[in-house]
């Protein structure tokens, strides 16, 4: 496991979204505002981008874009979308959540609330309401960040609760790089940095998290230097993060050994011993020995007597 990298700075709000396919959810870095459009199972990249205009037109263009790279944020149109709106795509590593963390942690958010709301067969809109008025640790609201001001929800609340309070962006500085701090203070305990790759590398890969391992060689290591682009023996490329690369130190392409050779070879060496020196070991093994060390042998009188 290698330590955590924050990799997003931002200095205002709506400056990185990421986004989700399922239902559309879009979450500000800066206030962990989340957004939500549902797509009724249709995910073209045409609807997609639809709904994210909408959320764009009412809360301002973002510089950056993250995304998981799935398939509406791989096509022609998507592209042009963001050329068009200049907007900066960044794709994250397959199969390594932990790169866009904000938006696994508002997938969870979201899904946990609908469920609750489920099971007391309350309205989802009011719980998503009632979230983004909620402070965060020492932050304030996702409400109070994004629009300086507390939204109005059924929670009976002091008009003066409501009235606009400009949180300024020093304090709020302090507050997430003390945040950060901590965070990274307790996940580092178990890690260690990961060596770097470079071009024609021979590593082992997964192409899935539950297939084995297989031969690849670097051809690309990109911006962020954790993500890497890798081709295997049949010529086809794929993008992987450094913590599911594994260095293959030498050129041929062997599988990687199961045990050391040293080892093999006593095996071999134990499987070819002679029955005589079997029965040396298993007398030394039936002797009896006192506390000092030496070896206790029986008379031969009493040995003769049992024959």
């Amino acid at each position: 496991m290698e330590e955590m990298k924050v990799i997003v700075k931002v200095t205002k709000p709506t400056e990185w979204v990421n986004s989700v396919v399922v239902t559309v959810k879009s979450s500000d870095y800066y206030s962990k505002y989340i957004e939500i459009a549902l797509l009724n199972k249709n995910s073209t990249s045409q609807n997609v981008i639809t709904h994210l205009k909408s959320i764009f037109a009412r809360h301002g263009i973002p510089l950056s874009l993250v995304s998981d790279g799935g398939p509406p944020f791989q096509s022609i149109e998507f592209k042009k979308f963001m050329l068009e709106w200049d907007i900066e795509h960044i794709i994250t590593s397959p199969y390594h959540s932990q790169s866009n963390g904000q938006a696994e942690s508002s997938v969870k958010i979201i899904k946990h609330m609908l469920k609750k709301c489920k099971e007391n067969n309350s309205d989802p809109y009011i719980a998503l309401l009632q979230y983004r008025n909620t402070p965060k640790t020492n932050l304030p609201s996702p409400a109070q960040l994004l629009m300086s001001r507390n939204l109005r929800d059924n929670i009976p609340v002091s008009y003066k609760r409501l009235k606009p309070k400009v949180v300024t962006f020093k304090d709020y500085k302090e507050s997430v790089k003390k945040n950060n701090e901590n965070k990274t203070k307790y996940y580092d305990r178990n890690t260690k940095p990961l060596s770097l790759l470079h071009h024609n590398d021979h590593v082992y890969f997964k192409r899935n998290p539950k297939s084995n391992w297989e031969q690849a060689i670097v051809k690309q290591r990109l911006s962020n230097n954790r993500s890497y682009v890798v081709e295997d023996v049949n010529g086809v490329r794929y993008r992987r993060n450094r913590i599911h690369l594994r260095h293959k130190y030498s050129n041929n392409f062997t599988n990687p050994p199961m045990q050391s050779n040293s080892s093999q070879g006593r095996e071999e060496g134990d499987r070819q011993e002679s029955p005589r020196h079997q029965d040396s070991s298993s007398q030394k093994s039936s002797s009896i020995t006192t506390r000092s060390g030496r070896i206790v042998k029986p008379t031969r009188r009493l040995i003769d007597e049992i024959d």
